[in-house]
């Protein structure tokens, strides 16, 4: 029975960080209170304990914070900048004797996406 409560939590709480609305400290806060006052195991003396609200009130706030860098993070990695960056960064390492093999090398790259522009890259770094 507490195993089912614990898996219960567990998905609520993957629920609150997977929310996606803008929420400050105290609503998930107050989230996190009325997940854990259903189950026993958390109330010590008929009041929630006050370190397990923060121990998932810590974990809620950490993995929300980084489910939001790595959205950006992939932002910026999907942007034309740094896919140009990256082409750029290919090209010079090819010694071209046209304009049109410069131009015809640039186009076939345009088509990539940025985790085969990224390995391109990469493997002339390890070279």
């Amino acid at each position: 029975m507490i195993t089912a409560a614990l898996e219960g939590i567990t998905q609520q709480i993957e629920a609150l960080i997977h929310k996606n609305t803008d929420v400050n400290y105290e609503n998930i806060k107050t989230d996190v209170e009325m997940i854990l006052s259903d189950v026993e195991i958390f109330n010590v003396d008929n009041k929630l304990d006050a370190k397990a609200v923060d121990l998932y009130v810590k974990k809620v706030i950490t993995q929300r914070n980084s489910l939001l860098k790595q959205q950006e993070q992939m932002k910026i990695e999907n942007s034309k900048a740094s896919k140009y960056a990256l082409i750029e960064s290919i090209c010079q390492q090819y010694e071209f004797q046209t304009k049109e093999e410069l131009l015809q090398t640039i186009e076939q790259l345009e088509k990539k996406s940025m985790s085969e522009l990224t390995d391109l890259c990469n493997s002339f770094n390890t070279l």
